[in-house]
């Protein structure tokens, strides 16, 4: 009895999170996501600078309320210069802020989201790094 009960929790658990069913249909997505950069800069003091952009896929649920990092590309670490989290759309907008900084990028992490009767294993991305000759 115990062997039977342990097999019928494990499947219970497990085919929610990608195992293929019985009939074939696998219960994971993995998705592609891209994410661009954009930057305007205030006309009033050169240093001020407001980063936007979007986070895309195929799967809706790897567009919203996703992380983006907006980081100063050198050597050694790269600093973290904005954080903004996407609209429901995809859309992320910074703050405007004094940056200091002549090469940037903006990132996303890997997420996994879920949606019953599935599992979307949202992939990370970043975009190249872009000249925005901030610094002095």
């Amino acid at each position: 009895m115990k062997k039977i009960l342990a097999t019928a929790v494990f499947i219970v658990l497990v085919i929610p999170f990608g195992i293929e069913n019985a009939s074939g249909d696998s219960r994971q997505d993995i998705s592609r996501t891209t994410v661009s950069i954009r930057y305007d800069r205030d006309d009033s003091d050169r240093r001020m600078i407001e980063f936007s952009g979007s986070v895309d896929s195929r799967i809706g649920l790897c567009e919203a309320r996703r992380r983006v990092v907006v980081k100063q590309s050198r050597r050694g670490a790269d600093p973290v210069l904005a954080v903004d989290f996407t609209n429901q759309r995809g859309r992320w907008e910074t703050k405007r802020a004094e940056v200091n900084a002549d090469l940037v990028y903006a990132e996303v992490e890997p997420v996994r989201r879920f949606e019953s009767p599935r599992s979307v294993q949202c992939l990370g991305a970043s975009t190249r790094v872009i000249d925005i000759g901030g610094s002095d």
